[in-house]
C-alpha cells in the first residue's frame, strides 16, 4: 500500500534498541532503507544520546525487527520530533511530512492489515518481520 511507515529496530547486545521510521511508501507499496542510511539514523540517536545507546554495529546482536507502524507509533514518532528538533537532534529531511502524511494514510485503513515482507541484499543480519496489529 502507498504511503505508509514501517519501523525498524536495530537489536543491541547491549542497551537501547536503535530505532527509526521510514516512508513513505511508493505507488507499488515500497520502502527501500539503505545500510548507510540506517546505520546514519542509528548514530544519531547514540551521538545525540550518549548514555542510552551503544554502537549500533559494534554492539548489534544481529537482528533488524520491522514493521508496519501504527498509529500510536507515529504519534509518538510526531511528539519525539517536537520534543527534540528543536535541540538540534538531526532528523532526515521531511521527516515530520512523511510521519503526518503516514498518519493519515493508516488512519484511512481502520482494521486492515498490511502484508509486509522483506528482502535483504546481502549483509550478515536476520530481518524478523512483525505483523502489524491495525489501527
Amino acid at each position: 500500500m502507498a504511503g505508509l511507515a514501517v519501523s525498524t529496530s536495530i537489536k543491541p547486545t547491549r542497551k537501547n534498541a536503535f530505532g527509526c521510521i521510514w516512508g513513505p511508501s511508493d505507488a507499488s507499496g515500497l520502502i527501500a532503507i539503505e545500510r548507510g542510511e540506517l546505520l546514519r539514523q542509528a548514530v544519531a540517536d547514540k551521538n545525540f544520546f550518549i548514555m542510552d545507546y551503544g554502537h549500533p554495529e559494534e554492539d548489534a546482536a544481529g537482528i533488524i525487527e520491522l514493521k508496519v507502524e501504527t498509529i500510536d507509533g507515529l504519534d509518538g514518532a510526531l511528539k519525539a520530533h517536537g520534543m527534540f528538533s528543536a535541540g538540534s537532534f538531526p532528523f532526515p529531511p521531511g521527516y515530520q511530512a512523511m510521519l503526518l502524511d503516514a498518519r493519515q494514510q493508516t488512519a484511512a485503513l481502520g482494521l486492515q492489515i498490511p502484508r509486509l515482507s522483506v528482502e535483504s541484499r546481502g549483509g550478515d543480519c536476520s530481518t524478523v518481520a512483525v505483523q502489524w496489529a491495525g489501527g
